[in-house]
């Protein structure tokens, strides 16, 4: 699994999720889209998870760069972005076809969306039965992304399709 998020908060933030929810996966990290770009190509991941806002080359640009790539091919995609539906317009080339998980609730909605691309390309390797405990660490974690999103932008997200 590779993680390219610029942002110290939400790598933390994923890497707990990870530890809880999917121990056994390897979550490997890339802090701007040039390094997520270099690390793709060696780590060759199952799945790929991008902010949209990156430094150096945006997450938008990489995804349309990695869906033509030969490697790509059954990798799994999902983009992370704190933009609102609304200012995601611009970016809706991209955006197209591939799950998209708003920060404000990415605890509640990349665990499942996670575990469900594994399941697909992995049946008996996901166990379907856990879940994700409130811990004091993930509780903190989680209501520092709600104290720092402004509650007026914050839209329900779009269902993900059922594959």
């Amino acid at each position: 699994m590779l993680l390219i998020e610029d942002s110290a908060h939400f790598q933390q933030l994923v890497r707990l999720l990870f530890r809880q929810r999917l121990p056994d996966v390897e979550l490997h990290i890339a802090s701007d889209g040039i390094t997520g770009l270099v690390s793709f190509g060696q780590l060759q991941p199952d799945v790929i998870i991008v902010d949209i806002l990156l430094p150096g080359i945006d997450g938008a640009s990489m995804v349309m760069g990695l869906r033509e790539h030969e490697l790509f091919g059954g990798c799994g995609l999902v983009v992370l972005t704190a933009l609102d539906e609304a200012d995601r317009g611009e970016y809706a080339y991209a955006l197209e076809g591939v799950p998209v998980v708003h920060k404000p609730h990415l605890v509640r909605e990349l665990p499942p969306l996670i575990e469900r691309i594994l399941s697909q390309r992995y049946p008996d390797a996901v166990d379907k039965s856990s879940a994700i405990s409130d811990s004091s660490e993930l509780r903190v974690a989680r209501d520092g992304i709600n104290q720092a999103a402004p509650t007026n932008h914050l839209v329900p997200a779009k269902a993900v399709p059922q594959s």
